[in-house]
């Protein structure tokens, strides 16, 4: 633990945790972690597998731990995370749960696909999320199947939504620099107080009601 935190005061990691890499082979890289308890900002771990193998084509790695908080805003418990990369292309998926006096849980898919656009040789970045489900204390919440891209400075997302019924968030359009993009946000019976548990520094606010609206955001 002293030597991780002077390289990085940020870093506390349990006594007694084991990190070994492995890059003997010039074409190959191997790296495990694991510790009882490692924290990192404001992101804590607890019961930390974390493996990793990959190759200049490609990668593997898989992370499990017993939790995972970060700061006050988020708390999964058996946590399992698995990515996959061939060259350019990466698939995840993130499952935890625990199912106590009340359910959380949540299984979430994405890919991610980076190139160059053939007309203009800007980074292409492209998410597709697959349909998903979100349990926070027994409230099931429902991910849509949606896009996203981002090509150079513009960002397009293409009907993100999650919904419990009909309490939902929906974003939909183009963020640029050109005229006419546009970007619209929709919120229909969002609980204040539910939401204020994951925006930064609102956790302490004493917020109640309900949150219904549309922005619209274009020009930046």
């Amino acid at each position: 633990d002293t030597i991780v935190q002077i390289l990085n005061p940020d870093c506390y990691i349990e006594n007694n945790s084991m990190i070994r890499v492995d890059f003997t082979n010039r074409d190959s890289l191997v790296l495990a972690i694991s510790s009882d308890s490692l924290k990192w900002d404001m992101v804590q771990a607890k019961a930390l597998d974390f493996n990793l193998k990959g190759s200049a084509d490609s990668l593997y790695a898989r992370l499990d731990a017993e939790s995972i908080k970060i700061d006050t805003m988020v708390s999964m418990y058996n946590v399992m995370n698995e990515t996959s990369a061939i060259n350019n292309f990466v698939r995840n998926r993130l499952f935890w749960g625990n199912w106590g006096e009340k359910s959380y849980s949540g299984d979430l898919r994405f890919d991610l696909d980076f190139s160059r656009d053939i007309h203009d040789g800007e980074l292409l970045s492209q998410m597709q999320l697959y349909d998903g489900v979100m349990v926070f204390g027994d409230s099931v919440w429902n991910v849509a199947a949606s896009q996203v891209a981002m090509h150079g400075e513009e960002l397009t997302v293409n009907h993100f939504k999650i919904n419990k019924g009909d309490a939902f968030v929906h974003l939909n359009g183009v963020l640029g620099k050109e005229d006419g993009k546009r970007m619209s946000a929709d919120v229909n019976n969002i609980s204040l107080r539910r939401l204020s548990m994951f925006v930064p520094g609102m956790q302490r606010a004493n917020l109640f009601g309900m949150l219904s609206g549309n922005c619209v955001i274009s020009d930046y």
